[in-house]
C-alpha cells in the first residue's frame, strides 16, 4: 500500500497542532467544566477589548527580486504579548496582505473576525497552531481597508477563547499612515 508522505506528514503536523492547542488550553476548560455554574447573572462579563497604543513598527529585508516589508503591531493582554498583526507587501507581490497571529488557546472552530473602521466584519478561518500561536488565513487588503486605517479607523479582531468567550483586540491606526509609506 503507498502512501504520499508529504500529503501524510501535513496531515499529521496539523493534526499534532490541533492537539497541542487543544492539551495547552484543556486542562484549564476541564477544571472550570467540572466546577458548578452558578445563575446566568453570577458570570463574569465579557473582558473588554484590549486596546494596543505601542504603535507600529517597520522591518524591512532585501531578497534578490527586492524588498519584503511589514508593518507589525503586537497584540497585549494584562501587559503579556499574546500575539501579532502584520501588514506586509512582498517584493514578487507588492499587493499588502493582512497576517494575524492570535494567542495560543483560541477556539478555533469559530475563526477570527477582523473589521476596519466601521466597515463590516469580515470573517476568517483559522488555518491552524504552532507552539507560538494560532494563525488565520492569509488576508489580502483590499484599498477600502488600506484607507479606513489610513483615515484612522482602527483594526478590531475578534475571535473566542478556549472557554468560547468573546476576546477582542483592537489594533490602533495611530502611525499606521507613517509606517504603510515606508513599507510601499
Amino acid at each position: 500500500m503507498h502512501t504520499d508522505t508529504k500529503f501524510g506528514s501535513r496531515r499529521v503536523a496539523l493534526i499534532v497542532s490541533v492537539a497541542l492547542c487543544v492539551l495547552t488550553f484543556g486542562s484549564e476548560a476541564g477544571a472550570q467544566t467540572a466546577q458548578p455554574k452558578g445563575p446566568p447573572e453570577a458570570q463574569p462579563p465579557a473582558l473588554a477589548p484590549t486596546v494596543n497604543a505601542r504603535g507600529w513598527e517597520v522591518n524591512c529585508d532585501p531578497t534578490d527580486t527586492g524588498l519584503n516589508c511589514f508593518a507589525r503591531q503586537r497584540l497585549y493582554r494584562d501587559k503579556r504579548r499574546v500575539g501579532t498583526v502584520y501588514v506586509l507587501t512582498r517584493a514578487n507581490d507588492p499587493a499588502p496582505k493582512l497576517i494575524i497571529r492570535l494567542p495560543l488557546g483560541t477556539y478555533l472552530p469559530a475563526g477570527t473576525s477582523i473589521q476596519f473602521g466601521e466597515s463590516e466584519a469580515k470573517q476568517l478561518l483559522i488555518e491552524g497552531c504552532s507552539k507560538r500561536g494560532c494563525y488565520p488565513s492569509e488576508y489580502p487588503l483590499t484599498e477600502a481597508d488600506i484607507a479606513a486605517m489610513l483615515k484612522g479607523g482602527n483594526l478590531t479582531i475578534s475571535v473566542q477563547d478556549a472557554q468560547q468567550k468573546p476576546l477582542t483586540f483592537v489594533v490602533s491606526a495611530g502611525n499606521f499612515p507613517e509606517a504603510y509609506k515606508k513599507i510601499r
